[in-house]
């Protein structure tokens, strides 16, 4: 299943969201590019909570890939829903690989970012590697 979020604001600030996933193994992926406004986000995390609850009523581990690697460091007020958004949504065993483009973003990312879940990499065949291996893990 995928959907596509087109993020355009009152300040001309452009980007885009992209939500893939596999209710049979539990995979998702997301992809963002550019920026994104408060109102853009919240809609986006309450898509991608129900992702992740759909994934757990099915019995299932989110293993996931968020590809930002064409995003741009959010504003702070952006980074905060980012924070409070996914501060209760992922449990035991779920296993986030993000990807980033530089490391201003991937220290923001670590700052707001719940680091139980989630791995950041610059490179696309490492968080696919990593996730690979996570995801043979028990737990």
């Amino acid at each position: 299943m995928e959907r596509i979020i087109h993020l355009n604001d009152e300040n001309g600030q452009s980007g885009e969201l992209i939500v893939e996933y596999n209710i049979d193994t539990g995979r998702a992926r997301s992809a963002g590019k550019g920026f994104g406004s408060v109102k853009q986000m919240k809609s986006f995390f309450a898509d991608w909570k129900e992702v992740v609850q759909c994934i757990h009523a099915h019995g299932l581990r989110v293993i996931a890939m968020v590809d930002l690697s064409e995003g741009d460091v959010q504003k702070a007020e952006v980074a905060e829903v980012i924070a409070t958004a996914t501060a209760d949504i992922y449990r035991k065993g779920d296993t986030i690989a993000m990807i980033v483009r530089d490391s201003l973003m991937k220290m923001q990312m670590r700052r707001i970012l719940d680091g139980d879940f989630y791995q950041f990499f610059v490179s696309r065949s490492a968080a696919g590697l990593w996730l690979d291996g996570r995801s043979q893990r028990r737990f």
